[in-house]
């Protein structure tokens, strides 16, 4: 009988061992699923947060390109202001040498009368032309300058 009883017992904690075997395999199981999907999403928010830096790196790059384009589009403009000014100041000057009397000679000497008083006035600055909106070169930053009403407000 009693070794029918220490039988019994070494069966129960046999049992018992298995049992607590199996609680722990399931906890470090729910533990490594839950692991996993606290890893899938740290990767699926880092996923987000690379994508969302690199938004803001090509709209940083976008927005430089085009503040560098209209630098450039500015820097032109008013570098070819500066050429038609002096071209005015020299065209505007007086006495002028016999070399240079030759080249203004040629350059209006085949033209009839209305386009040589044109060009002469569009030479010393008198009058301008008027800017094509649709032209490459168009400048629209001194819009207003040209039509004040269609500035927005």
């Amino acid at each position: 009988a009693a070794e029918a009883l220490a039988a019994a017992k070494a069966a129960e904690m046999r049992q018992r061992l298995r049992l607590a075997a199996r609680i722990e395999y399931d906890a470090k199981a729910k533990a490594l699923v839950v692991l996993k999907a606290a890893r899938s999403a740290e990767a699926k928010q880092r996923g987000i947060f690379v994508a969302r830096i690199e938004r803001e790196a090509e709209e940083r790059a976008r927005i430089k390109a085009e503040q560098e384009a209209l630098a450039a589009r500015v820097a032109a403009y008013e570098a070819e202001l500066e050429a038609r000014s002096e071209a005015v100041k020299k065209a505007l000057t007086q006495p002028k040498s016999e070399a240079e009397e030759e080249v203004i000679l040629q350059k209006y000497g085949g033209m009839d009368m209305e386009e040589r008083a044109f060009n002469i006035l569009l030479d010393l600055g008198m009058i301008n032309l008027t800017p094509d909106p649709n032209a490459e070169d168009y400048y629209e930053l001194n819009d207003d300058e040209c039509a004040p009403e269609n500035v927005p407000v």
